[in-house]
């Protein structure tokens, strides 16, 4: 789901960032644009998105185990 809405809205979030940086003097706009724009960064919220989608599933699955559990 991250990774989608990345994908959808990198393009504003890169234009905002250029905006606050060139037109209001934000310096740690810039920052933050040449850290979204990074290869690590793409890389690490395709990893967390794949934990997170993993960890929901294996908590679904618990859940129902421990609920059978406590009906024993």
């Amino acid at each position: 789901m991250q990774l989608k809405l990345f994908s959808t809205y990198s393009s504003t979030v890169v234009t905002a960032l250029d905006q606050l940086s060139a037109e209001h003097g934000d310096t740690k706009a810039g920052v933050y644009k040449m850290a979204v724009l990074t290869f690590d960064f793409i890389v690490t919220l395709v990893a967390v998105e794949h934990v997170l989608q993993d960890w929901c599933r294996f908590q679904t699955f618990f859940r129902r185990k421990s609920a059978i559990l406590l009906r024993l």
